[in-house]
């Protein structure tokens, strides 16, 4: 017997053991709340194009949860933005073999906001997840008992930011990945860094978040691990990748050479707490950055005093992460793209176009 027919026949009886989801089915939500026109979530006229659309926040009765990718089922129909057929395989497969049981929630409404990639990725935890409570604060929740599944280990930073974010009336509650949950009624919050108009593109970007958000994130962090509020942008700032493992720049040293009368001071964010890397970035006024996560600091810049120069190793889709983030917070935003095999590449990036832009 081959490997495929092996593997099609242990499938069988899997789906035999635990029902067949049929990814093709999706639930129909019993309840669907828009954040749009409530003055203190999201008022499209405050927002740029790409920032505009309808939000949802869809809510299900009497299902079935998977907190560690947020998966809600209803026999054999499921919802969940980011789901793929990897995802409910590996699901299956943990089922049948490790025997998942359901506990049951207490409180009347149960809400989850994990992905299978956003448990340490620093850009997805920030840009994908935690904005996903802001739904939370509409006024249709504030009387209701919530409770937040948390089934990834979270360092004391992002969990003193979630506890930040969320309302009074929201228990957070340490779920269980081998667990599934029964839930009285499941709110499914939205993905803000998702397109909310129709287009081709779905490349997740902080860019599509609603200004709101994002003011009550900065606003929020500031206050909550003590940044000063005075810090004026006037540093440049070189962020290096010389600690990681992938997308070095070769020449770096011959880089900072070159910006030495520029006054560019080299910093590496691996390893610094949350306020560290607010506090760089709050404090530059010129930023050169590789193509990563450390990026994801836009958030915490001064609109309109700020000018970025990111570089890509190669021409690619993903240049957009931040490209329009920069747009909606009116960033002075630069790339310069090299030619390697792939963005993951090592390379020698062009320390004359650099200057070039810096000299502009």
């Amino acid at each position: 017997m081959n490997k495929v027919k092996a593997k099609k026949i242990i499938n069988l009886l899997i789906g035999n053991f635990i029902g067949v989801y049929n990814k093709a089915s999706y639930l129909k939500p019993d309840a669907i709340i828009t954040l749009n026109n409530n003055k203190d979530l999201y008022i499209e006229d405050n927002n740029k194009e790409i920032q505009k659309g309808i939000i949802e926040v869809s809510i299900f009765k009497n299902v079935i949860l998977f907190p560690e990718f947020s998966v809600a089922a209803k026999k054999d129909i499921i919802e969940n933005t980011f789901v793929n057929e990897t995802l409910i395989d590996r699901h299956f497969k943990n089922k049948f073999l490790k025997k998942y049981y359901i506990s049951k929630i207490n409180t009347e409404f149960v809400t989850s906001i994990d992905k299978c990639f956003s448990a340490s990725n620093y850009f997805h935890i920030l840009i994908d997840t935690l904005p996903r409570l802001w739904a939370l604060r509409h006024p249709f929740f504030e009387d209701k008992e919530i409770t937040l599944l948390l089934p990834h280990e979270r360092n004391n930073d992002i969990l003193t930011l979630i506890r930040s974010l969320i309302p009074e009336n929201v228990i957070i509650n340490k779920a269980s990945k081998y667990k599934r949950y029964f839930c009285k009624n499941y709110i499914h919050l939205p993905y803000l860094s998702q397109p909310r108009i129709k287009t081709n593109n779905k490349i997740p970007s902080a860019g599509y978040i609603p200004n709101e958000y994002l003011d009550f994130l900065k606003n929020s962090a500031i206050s909550q691990f003590n940044v000063s509020e005075t810090i004026v942008p006037k540093k440049n700032i070189l962020i290096s990748r010389e600690d990681a493992k992938i997308r070095r720049v070769i020449n770096e040293k011959e880089l900072l050479e070159a910006l030495k009368p520029y006054h560019f001071e080299k910093h590496t964010l691996s390893g610094k707490t949350l306020k560290q890397q607010i506090e760089i970035f709050r404090s530059a006024k010129n930023i050169i950055c590789m193509h990563g996560a450390a990026l994801t600091n836009l958030l915490w810049v001064n609109p309109k005093q700020c000018r970025i120069i990111e570089i890509f190793p190669v021409n690619s889709e993903s240049k957009e992460f931040y490209s329009k983030h920069a747009k909606t917070l009116d960033l002075n935003y630069n790339k310069i793209e090299m030619n390697s095999n792939n963005i993951n590449s090592d390379i020698i990036v062009g320390i004359e176009s650099i200057l070039k832009l810096l000299n502009q």
